[in-house]
């Protein structure tokens, strides 16, 4: 259970990322209006994905970390994987919002030139 709140925490750690990047953006230029609740509605969907795609990675952490382990011939590899579950998993909870940003803004891309 410790395991999912870490990677909870990941996302959580993404999603005020992109907040603040979203708030900077109102601070930098004047004309740009940010309306929160806007925002939220656009945005809800995109959040909610980075939080499942964190579960999803936490879920998968183990055999992620043994193949990395593998491929990069750690030693001690079982006593590395205990010692640094928790912040394995918080990796995870915000690499999977990262993928999953990268994966929609790939789609969107791919979608508008379709249309095109």
């Amino acid at each position: 259970m410790t395991l999912y709140i870490s990677a909870l925490v990941g996302s959580f750690l993404f999603i005020a990322i992109r907040l603040k990047m979203e708030k900077q953006k109102a601070d930098d230029d004047p004309k740009y209006r940010l309306k929160w609740k806007q925002y939220f509605s656009r945005e809800w969907d995109d959040m909610a994905w980075s939080i499942f795609a964190g579960g999803v990675l936490t879920y998968m952490q183990e055999p992620i970390f043994y193949w990395f382990a593998r491929w990069q011939k750690l030693k001690d590899v079982d006593a590395i994987y205990l010692e640094g579950q928790n912040l394995i998993a918080l990796l995870m909870g915000f690499l999977g919002s990262i993928l999953i940003t990268i994966a929609f803004k790939y789609a969107i891309r791919k979608a508008n030139k379709l249309v095109e």
